[in-house]
């Protein structure tokens, strides 16, 4: 400190920037570490498990000195992205299911499909908007979840890790039954013995968008869940969209809302044979010259979502969407983790009184860690927001207690 004053008092330019590197050191060790805050009801029965998990009440999230924001996150997660030895780092067997209206989705298992007899727990992970089986966070949850002892298990919806529709019905936020065929398939194959007695635990992540999806198929009436799920996680899902649309649209030029629109550009664009007829029945638009428009946003391709699932329109959707309207009608354990400075949703939206109103809610807060990323390291491909998560399931493990 005393070299810092002498350098101000010969040099005031030098000693100033000094004192502005200093600071800035000293801001970046203070938002480094950081505890990640519960919002719960500590009395309830059905999360009284978590609470009594010290390692899980004690995570803390300590970012790299130099990933200290948002968008050096987003910075690292892209150059991960185009690493093809590492996104192919495990080998998959891929099932294709077959939904009753004709539609299909993937089911991709880790290096092998569970044998018979498989007594880890079956942990069903599924994708963000669009997103396939090896996508950088998918892959640092399946990471995770070895290392823990789950048998992880890849959860595709129609349309993403770019399987072609077979049937027109496309889903949205909301569609969480296109989780409950697959989910049947899963649990009455490896989770329950000759007797259709349960035999196996089986825990759900969903990330980003199969996060809505997640929630709003916990959020039915309970004689239509036929899956008796051990536990619930929900990474990075807007508890509000309507109040997360500007967070997504204006942040860093728009920079999440370019790469969303994106990805459903692709999806539309891939499978527009199949659903020129229901977009013109829903919407009056021509999806062929639609895609041929520059000018088009992801408000207009959510807007599509929105009308071929019998919304009025994107606000429609977006406010009769919002997660936090299925938290009084959850009944499994669940677990939402939220970043303050998600580029993609914000922090604005967190619903905390809805969370603690519901004896089956636990919400986790941290002030960093950006959408689905929270790496550990500047150059290690280990991610934090798996590990919240899976210790919240640990809690509720047969074979941990």
């Amino acid at each position: 400190m005393n070299c810092i004053i002498t350098s101000f008092k010969e040099c005031p330019i030098t000693g100033t920037i000094a004192i502005l590197l200093v600071a800035l050191c000293i801001y970046i060790k203070v938002r480094q570490t950081q505890p990640m805050i519960l919002y719960g009801q500590k009395e309830s029965e059905h999360l009284k498990p978590a609470f009594s998990n010290k390692n899980f009440n004690s995570m803390k999230y300590t970012s790299p000195f130099l990933l200290f924001n948002a968008t050096l996150q987003i910075f690292k997660h892209t150059l991960l992205s185009g690493n093809k030895k590492f996104r192919n780092k495990h080998k998959f067997q891929r099932e294709i299911f077959t939904f009753k209206d004709g539609g299909t989705t993937a089911i991709d298992w880790v290096n092998e499909i569970s044998p018979k007899g498989d007594q880890r727990p079956l942990l069903v992970i599924s994708t963000g908007l669009c997103g396939d089986h090896n996508a950088i966070y998918i892959l640092g949850s399946i990471d995770q979840a070895i290392k823990q002892g789950y048998c992880p298990v890849v959860l595709s919806y129609r349309g993403s890790n770019n399987m072609p529709l077979t049937s027109p019905n496309m889903y949205c936020i909301t569609t969480g039954n296109e989780f409950k065929e697959p989910l049947e398939y899963l649990y009455n194959k490896h989770c329950v013995n000759e007797r259709k007695q349960k035999n196996r635990q089986i825990f759900f992540l969903g990330l980003s968008f199969s996060a809505y999806m997640l929630a709003f198929y916990l959020g039915q009436e309970s004689d239509k869940i036929t899956v008796p799920l051990d536990g619930a996680a929900a990474a990075g899902a807007s508890h509000r969209g309507y109040i997360s649309t500007d967070n997504m649209e204006n942040y860093l030029f728009g920079v999440m809302d370019k790469y969303l629109k994106k990805k459903l550009f692709g999806l539309f664009n891939r499978n527009v044979e199949i659903l020129k007829g229901p977009v013109r029945k829903a919407a009056g638009i021509d999806l062929e010259e639609m895609l041929k428009d520059k000018s088009v946003r992801l408000r207009d391709f959510n807007n599509l979502l929105a009308k071929l699932n019998g919304y009025k329109d994107n606000e429609d959707y977006l406010i009769r969407g919002s997660v936090n309207l299925t938290f009084p009608h959850i009944r499994v354990p669940m677990f939402f983790l939220q970043s303050l400075d998600d580029p993609a949703i914000g922090g604005k939206h967190i619903d905390y009184a809805g969370c603690q109103a519901s004896p089956y809610i636990l919400l986790g807060v941290t002030k960093t860690g950006s959408h689905c990323s929270s790496y550990e390291g500047l150059f290690s491909t280990e991610m934090w927001f798996p590990k919240p998560c899976l210790e919240f399931f640990n809690s509720f493990r047969n074979d941990l207690k």
